[in-house]
């Protein structure tokens, strides 16, 4: 390894992670959807890259085998959990459920799953903020996600081209979200094929719907109903990854109709990746002198903790930074 890449890198000896300080290229959310659907689609591209900033290499890795275990299900290769009734949907889990408090990396997470799915399974995506209500009402969601699945399944469009516009305008004038996803997804995902590879494969395709608890509150109740009444009609191939704080309206909805798989972002698993990001810190540090608080400020802004709660916690590391930041002086002569 040249000392340019020793400088760049940096091991976290106990867990055999190497961070490198090189940022990634921005992923760019922006798509065209199907002018047949006259859609609105939100870009999310500056909320995705935002979140990016705050992952590292080498942290969450058990929450992405869990999600990428989900996704390649073995049941999904199972005939008889094709059928669009509940009961013959059981088996085949349809809903991934990421559950935590606020700051726990929820949305880091939905941002890193988008960004290795972005060119495989995905099809759809939608962050909720209660600071936008009008891209955050129920009908409005429904739109801009089916223009998504427009650009990104091209099966997709034959299955929409007899969608009966006059039908669709007067769902939306009249707000009536559960015909819009009718027009929009149950009928037209329903009378399209499973997605397969050159083999013969069933393809799973994803669509992630992050921080649920953020939709404005005279929405909620209205999109969960559509979670609980109209995703239990979509094709089990449709698989939904769902994060939210764990509100017990929520969880009424989802486990009503459906059999959700729940993770519950651990806390500790959390803790492990702020101290992993500390390490990622020292690299800009490594020339000059940093008092504790200093960068115990940094790190509670950079993962949205409560302000003093990593008060004193993180002088426990000093031999490790100490000796990480030895090593980066000795890269950089």
């Amino acid at each position: 390894m040249t000392n340019a890449e020793e400088k760049n890198i940096l091991t976290n000896k106990d867990s055999n992670i190497a961070i490198t300080s090189e940022e990634e290229p921005v992923l760019s959310l922006l798509v065209k959807p199907n002018p047949k659907l006259h859609v609105c689609v939100n870009d999310f591209t500056q909320r995705c890259a935002r979140s990016l900033k705050y992952f590292l290499p080498g942290t969450r890795i058990s929450f992405l085998k869990q999600v990428s275990d989900w996704l390649n299900s073995p049941e999904m290769q199972k005939e008889e959990n094709f059928g669009t009734e509940h009961k013959k949907q059981k088996n085949n889990r349809t809903i991934f459920w990421l559950s935590g408090d606020a700051g726990t990396g929820k949305t880091i997470m939905s941002s890193r799953l988008i960004q290795l799915e972005y060119n495989h399974s995905l099809i759809g995506w939608h962050f909720c903020s209660h600071t936008n209500i009008l891209q955050n009402s129920t009908v409005s969601i429904i739109e801009s996600v089916s223009g998504m699945i427009s650009a990104n399944l091209p099966e997709y469009d034959a299955a929409i081209s007899d969608l009966d516009q006059d039908e669709l305008k007067e769902a939306k004038e009249k707000n009536d979200s559960m015909k819009v996803f009718e027009l929009l997804f149950t009928k037209p995902l329903n009378k399209m094929a499973p997605p397969t590879d050159i083999n013969g494969k069933i393809c799973p395709k994803l669509i992630v719907v992050d921080a649920l608890d953020e939709i404005y509150e005279i929405y909620l109740e209205e999109f969960l109903r559509i979670i609980r009444d109209g995703c239990s009609e979509l094709p089990s191939w449709v698989k939904i990854f769902i994060t939210s704080r764990r509100y017990d309206i929520i969880k009424k909805y989802l486990f009503a109709k459906h059999n959700p798989i729940e993770l519950l972002v651990d806390n500790a698993e959390q803790r492990n990746d702020v101290l992993i990001y500390i390490f990622h810190l020292v690299q800009k540090y490594a020339t000059r002198e940093v008092s504790w608080d200093d960068l115990e400020v940094k790190v509670e802004k950079e993962f949205e903790l409560p302000e003093g709660s990593l008060k004193n916690e993180l002088r426990t590391l000093e031999v490790h930074l100490n000796r990480s930041r030895f090593l980066a002086l000795r890269s950089a002569k």
